[in-house]
């Protein structure tokens, strides 16, 4: 078993400063710690953690566990792979990545130690949307999932941090939703622990259309051949529309491999793959038509 131990820099707590008596004096507590910071555990594991208190005359009290007047309570974010019990102590459960959280009288560690079972790791952090075309007003579920060294994946979509750059503030992401506020567009990346995510790009706009589908999803085509993809979509009351190709407008991702031609016929130029996506109605299709030419 590998422990790594490494004290959280110290920040300044905002939430309200509560009373805690340490012998005759009473003092406030500014901040509360976890330690060790990361840990790494063999399955089967166990190892008891420690809370830290920082008072605000500049005191400092190391492992706090139920000390006095202070109490400590344990959470883990993912009790699968790693619970704690009241007493501070972690369990091996299964592979994977957990962060462990000390409160003191409600007051919880603003950074939490990350404990991964087997060595694991986080890789790759990925973000998906039912669509990401959203209506004026409306709202859709993000999901955040981390792809471990072990080859696992696990859903942390409610421990990562978003950032989102748009146009005309188009939408903002809150509880695991990305609420549509104005129309316009922009982009979403998610931070979990050191990894960040691609950018995923979420359309807002005042059209009809939920979604739009391009089908086939792939097709094959030989160099100066055509194509016309046959588009369908959704409707605020989730009716299937029948799109006229002319009647749409193409983002092409390699334009040296396929070209828009009159009346939404696509034309295949060289050899490549190019993705194709499709917008009717300022709603942008959610998913790609991918197109080989060989």
């Amino acid at each position: 078993m590998r422990l790594t131990n490494k004290l959280v820099p110290l920040c300044m707590a905002s939430a309200a400063l509560f009373s805690a008596h340490v012998g005759a004096e009473e003092k406030t507590v500014v901040e509360v710690m976890v330690s060790p910071y990361n840990v790494t555990m063999n399955e089967g594991d166990a190892r008891t953690m420690s809370a830290h208190v920082v008072y605000s005359d500049g005191s400092y009290d190391s492992t706090i566990i139920n000390k006095g007047d202070l109490e400590v309570s344990w959470r883990s974010s993912n009790e699968d792979v790693t619970p704690i019990s009241s007493n501070g102590t972690i369990f091996a459960k299964s592979t994977g990545v957990a962060h462990i959280y000390a409160s003191v009288e409600g007051f919880e560690s603003p950074a939490p130690a990350t404990v991964s079972i087997d060595g694991a790791s986080v890789e790759d952090l990925s973000l998906s949307m039912r669509t990401t075309n959203l209506q004026l007003g409306g709202e859709e579920p993000i999901e955040a999932t981390a792809l471990l060294s072990n080859g696992e994946e696990q859903v942390v979509t409610g421990e990562v941090d978003w950032s989102v750059t748009t146009s005309n503030n188009s939408f903002k992401v809150e509880d695991g939703k990305v609420i549509a506020l104005n129309e316009g567009y922009g982009y979403i990346v998610g931070q979990y622990e050191e990894t960040r995510s691609v950018p995923l790009q979420v359309q807002v706009s005042s059209a009809d259309y939920l979604d739009v589908i391009v089908t086939p999803s792939t097709t094959t085509m030989a160099p100066d051949s055509l194509f016309t993809p046959t588009i369908i979509a959704f409707d605020s009351d989730l009716n299937q529309v029948t799109i006229d190709p002319a009647d749409v407008s193409y983002r092409i991702s390699d334009r040296s491999v396929v070209l828009p031609i009159a009346n939404g016929v696509l034309k295949a130029v060289g050899p490549g793959v190019a993705e194709v996506y499709v917008t009717a109605e300022f709603t942008e299709s959610s998913n790609p038509l991918t197109i080989t030419v060989e």
